[in-house]
């Protein structure tokens, strides 16, 4: 069974949260460096852990300009 990997879930759409993001990766980047496990800090109401699966999707090569480039 691969590694489960950890969820950081922030947001920088405005500028004042552009800290979020980097603090996690900040706190990734030494926990990868300094070889440590990350510990789990679980939501209040949240039950067991999800397990979400991710698929490839094959790029079309009709390209919208408008689109976003995540869908």
């Amino acid at each position: 069974m691969p590694p489960i990997c950890k969820l950081f879930e922030t947001s920088a759409l405005l500028d004042s949260e552009c800290n979020n993001v980097e603090a996690i990766f900040m706190t990734l980047a030494h926990k990868l460096y300094s070889k440590q496990p990350l510990r789990v800090v679980s939501v209040e109401g949240e039950r067991v852990p999800r397990l979400v699966t991710l698929s490839r999707q094959k790029r079309s090569n009709n390209i919208n300009h408008d689109s976003c480039l995540c869908s």
